[in-house]
């Protein structure tokens, strides 16, 4: 299965070879370096999509892009995080958002499954509380 890239993954990409051919000519390696290191953290979801089949909504990845691409490009090679003394706290509060997203998404794909399986399923059912009847509990009460 084939995936489409949105038109903003593929400006980001564009935008960091542009970045990546303008520090060679500039002569700054390090730069250059770190946006090879972007170009290559711009191609995990694709390898996890081909390797592993883990396929990642095209809005979360584009999320995850723009968080990279503002980390690394405008951050540390365009040196927002000296011109703007707030660029820290952004990208923090932005990472904070993603992974927040990324753990609804989880318990919620989580709870589908427990529902989907009426209880049965190992994984839900060991991650989900569980309501006692009294009948077990008086059982269990006995044992003792």
């Amino acid at each position: 299965m084939k995936k489409n890239r949105t038109k903003i993954q593929m400006v980001l990409t564009a935008l960091v070879i542009l970045s990546v051919v303008r520090q060679f000519f500039l002569g700054n390696y390090h730069n250059m370096f770190l946006g090879i290191l972007t170009l290559i953290l711009f191609m995990v979801p694709q390898f996890l999509d081909r390797k592993l089949s883990v396929t990642i909504p095209p809005g979360l990845e584009t999320v995850i892009l723009i968080f990279i691409f503002s980390a690394e490009i405008l951050g540390e090679i365009n040196a927002f995080y000296v011109k703007i003394p707030i660029w820290d706290t952004i990208l923090h509060t932005m990472k904070d958002l993603i992974v927040n997203f990324i753990g609804a998404v989880v318990f919620s794909i989580i709870g589908i499954l427990y529902l989907r399986t009426r209880g049965k399923g190992k994984l839900a059912a060991s991650l989900i509380p569980q309501v006692r009847s009294k009948q077990k509990e008086e059982l269990s009460s006995k044992d003792q």
